[in-house]
């Protein structure tokens, strides 16, 4: 991946609103591949369970379809 390209993803990534709420921190990003770190805070994070609420854990969880997906040389 483009090192700018990179670059402006993680500055984005640090404005991101929902994001920056959940104190999450995107720490690798590669082709194909991202991680991202978050602190958990169980005062303000879980249900009323006790556990972690699903609006936490299912962002980290999920995969994007298409993730900065380009055309292919095929497709143009």
């Amino acid at each position: 991946m483009d090192q700018k390209l990179k670059d402006a993803i993680f500055r984005q990534v640090e404005q991101e609103p929902f994001a920056k709420a959940l104190k999450m921190e995107l720490v690798q990003l590669e082709d194909g591949f991202s991680a991202v770190e978050m602190a958990y805070d169980a005062d303000v994070m879980n249900n009323m369970f006790g556990r972690a609420h699903g609006g936490v854990s299912f962002p980290l969880s999920t995969r994007p379809s298409r993730p900065f997906a380009r055309p292919s040389a095929a497709s143009r």
